[in-house]
C-alpha cells in the first residue's frame, strides 16, 4: 500500500502547516532522507533558523534585531530521538506524562 502525496501541493493549498518531518527515500533509491521543518504565524516566529548546537539542532534568531521574545523561538525543536540515553530526556523512567505536566503552551491564540 502507498500513500504517495505531493507534498509542494500540500503545503501550498495549506496557509500554516505548522511543522512536520518529511521521511522518504533519496532518488538513488540507496539512502533514507528526512526533513524536518518549521513555519511561525506571527513576525517573532518566521524569525528563526535552525543551527547545530552539538546536542543536535536549536533554533536561534535569523535577526537579533528583529527578536521580541526569545521563550517563544528559541529552543530545541526535537528532543527524545536517538539513542545513548537521549530518548531518556523526554521518555525517562515513569513515561512521558511527568515531564510534560509542567510544560505550557504559547501565549498566541491556536489556529483551529
Amino acid at each position: 500500500m502507498s500513500n504517495r502525496q505531493n507534498l509542494e501541493q500540500l503545503l501550498q493549498n495549506n496557509s500554516y502547516p505548522g511543522r512536520g518531518i518529511v521521511i522518504g527515500k533519496h532518488a538513488d533509491g540507496q539512502h533514507a532522507v528526512i526533513a524536518y521543518f518549521i513555519m511561525g504565524r506571527s513576525e517573532n516566529s518566521r524569525n528563526r533558523v535552525f543551527v547545530e548546537d552539538g546536542e543536535g539542532i536549536r533554533t536561534q534568531a535569523f535577526d537579533p534585531a528583529k527578536l521580541t521574545d526569545p521563550s517563544l523561538i528559541i529552543y530545541h525543536p526535537v528532543v527524545g530521538i536517538g539513542n545513548r540515553g537521549r530518548a531518556n530526556r523526554f521518555y525517562p523512567r515513569g513515561g512521558a506524562a511527568p515531564r510534560c505536566a509542567g510544560r505550557r503552551v504559547s501565549p498566541d491564540a491556536g489556529i483551529l
